[in-house]
């Protein structure tokens, strides 16, 4: 129990690393925090706040990996370096890809319920 308790110590650790540092983590922190608020305000299925969580969980994870592999090829050469260049795009790029059907997910469970909340008003 110990030894997971310092692992746990160490992750908690890396990310109020990423939330000090990393102005993307806190963007998607944010957009993370209105999908939860949409989420009650529309009050989604068990099945959708599954997805939805997949798709916060999926999204910081993401951006978390190509932080970590950011700062590790910067740390192998700080000089510019095409493939350097080509590995911290590829990183870059898996993230928009995750954020970007995680948009296309939210629009698919939030957008008509958010369509019949404003015709009720």
């Amino acid at each position: 129990m110990r030894k997971w308790l310092n692992s746990a110590g160490h992750a908690i650790r890396g990310i109020k690393f990423l939330i000090g540092t990393e102005r993307n983590f806190r963007i998607e922190l944010v957009c993370a925090l209105a999908a939860i608020l949409f989420s009650i305000w529309l009050q989604i299925s068990v099945l959708e706040w599954c997805i939805i969580l997949l798709c916060i969980g999926g999204v910081l994870s993401a951006e978390a990996i190509n932080s970590a592999i950011e700062r590790m090829a910067d740390f192998q050469s700080r000089e510019q370096h095409p493939d350097i260049k080509m590995m911290k795009d590829i990183s870059a790029g898996a993230v928009l890809i995750v954020a970007i059907l995680s948009v296309i997910i939210g629009l698919l469970i939030f957008g008509q319920k958010i369509i019949d909340k404003i015709v009720e008003i």
